[in-house]
Parts: structure tokens; C-alpha cells; sequence
């Protein structure tokens, strides 16, 4: 991204794994504890759909934008892992992924305000590329499941606020949400399975180390 995107706040990097490369780097210089939690469940399990469901066209495979597309990806999805395996920050507890569910779910309604407004005003001046922040505002995702998640997406409903017609998705966005918690609450007992085994590893390497020195000190 450059400074051009400013200019118009439609193209602002307000994706999961756009936020995610800004937010990291502020965590690590400013010890923001609070801030990191919610990149580590939110972020990590967005760049992890979006490499599942990646949202190049047709492009060539090497080429420099999907590339890009996968370096940026890989690294919103393994730092904020590689950060508490280093023990930068504490491992989190089940406190810190409710408080990061409370926070997304503001970032979630921003965004999702934030879509239907920027396209009812792109649409009101004849301009196309209506923003998808998040893909709660296109059938992206739903495209992918099939045809039910597309008749479920069609459910409009539509407000018109100031000349404005405002067009959300309710019961589409409503499931989307629930369904990314329950995926983030999955990704939580995941990751502590990951470090239960990570304990029993370490206990073990520490008792075999005890165990060579009794040997030693026997043999000695």
C-alpha cells in the first residue's frame, strides 16, 4: 500500500490480513498485550481462509502479485504463533479469546457499516468497485459453499438513509459471524492442544536430561 489510499478510504486496508501486517509490528514495539490477542485469534484465522479460499483471478502463478499475495498471508498467519512460541507474549487464556470475540465484533460491525455505506455512495456517483472488506458485502464466500449459502446471501434488506440506499445481507452477515467465533473457538483448543504437547515435550526432555546426569554421576 502507499499514500494514494488515503485519498479514497474505500480502497483502506481494513482486510483481516491487511490489518494484521500493521498490527503486529505496533504489538512488538509498544508491548500492546490486549491488541496482540486479538491479531492471534482473529488475524491468524482470516490469513488462514484466505489461503484456503485465496481471491486471485486468474493470474499466472509466479507472478509478483500472487507471490505477494502468499508472503503476506503466510506471515499474518505464522507470526503472532511464532511470537508466543518465542514467549514474547504469554500464552493466552479462554479471558483473553472472549475479550478478542468482543473486539472483533465491533470491528465487525464497523466494517460492516463501512461496506454498505462506501458502495451506496460509489453507486450514487455511477462509480464501480464497490469496497468488500471482509467479503460480508459480496458472495465470495458463499459463492464457494453453493447454491444455499447463495439464496441465504440474496436475503436483502435494504434502508435508505439521506438519498443513500443501504444494502445489507442480515442473515448471511448474522451466520458469517457466528460461524468465524465457533471457528476461532476451535483455532483456541487447538492451540492449547499444541501447547499441552509442547509441555509433555519439554518435561520429557527435561526428565532424559536428568536421567544422563544420575547416569554420569553414577558412572563417575
Amino acid at each position: 500500500f502507499d499514500y494514494s489510499v488515503f485519498l479514497n478510504p474505500w480502497d483502506l486496508p481494513f482486510h483481516l490480513c491487511n490489518t494484521a501486517l500493521f498490527i503486529i509490528p505496533l504489538c512488538l514495539v509498544f508491548k500492546m498485550k490486549r491488541l496482540f490477542y486479538f491479531t492471534y485469534f482473529i488475524n491468524v484465522l482470516g490469513a488462514l481462509i484466505a489461503m484456503v479460499m485465496p481471491n486471485y483471478g486468474d493470474s499466472l502463478m509466479f507472478s509478483a502479485s500472487i507471490m505477494r499475495f502468499w508472503y503476506n498471508h503466510w506471515v499474518a498467519f505464522f507470526m503472532p504463533i511464532l511470537i508466543v512460541a518465542l514467549d514474547v507474549f504469554k500464552r493466552p487464556k479462554l479471558r483473553e479469546f472472549i475479550y478478542s470475540m468482543i473486539a472483533f465484533f465491533v470491528y465487525f460491525i464497523f466494517v460492516l457499516f463501512l461496506n454498505v455505506y462506501f458502495s451506496a455512495y460509489l453507486e450514487s456517483i455511477g462509480q464501480t468497485g464497490a469496497p468488500d472488506f471482509f467479503f460480508i458485502n459480496s458472495d465470495f464466500v458463499a459463492d464457494k459453499l453453493g447454491k444455499w449459502a447463495e439464496d441465504i446471501f440474496r436475503m436483502d434488506a435494504i434502508i435508505e438513509v439521506g438519498g443513500f440506499k443501504l444494502v445489507f445481507h442480515p442473515l448471511y452477515q448474522v451466520i458469517f459471524f457466528f460461524v468465524y467465533v465457533l471457528l476461532g473457538l476451535a483455532e483456541w483448543f487447538v492451540y492449547s492442544e499444541f501447547y499441552r504437547v509442547m509441555d509433555d515435550h519439554e518435561r520429557l526432555d527435561n526428565r532424559l536430561k536428568e536421567i544422563e546426569l544420575h547416569e554420569y554421576a553414577y558412572l563417575s
